[in-house]
């Protein structure tokens, strides 16, 4: 990887959906940059909250979601 990482590099990171390269990469990145350690930590901790979180839409915002996509012109 080139030049400085990203959030969503980080994400992909802490998802394991980086190749070896990236994972050298940012590993390397992270032992030298204290920003970036700290955005790492902010996201993880943000991870762990999103469980807590609901992760499907309700049937009635389904339900407007596809009316709504009737009325739209294409």
């Amino acid at each position: 990887m080139q030049g400085s990482i990203t959030e969503n590099q980080l994400l992909r990171y802490i998802y394991r959906e980086t190749t070896d390269g990236e994972n050298s990469s940012i590993g390397d990145a992270l032992m030298l940059d204290s920003y970036l350690q700290e955005t790492y930590r902010e996201l993880q901790l943000a991870i762990r909250r999103l469980p807590r979180m609901r992760r499907s839409p309700s049937p009635a915002s389904l339900q407007r979601i596809l009316s709504y996509s009737r009325k739209v012109p294409t």
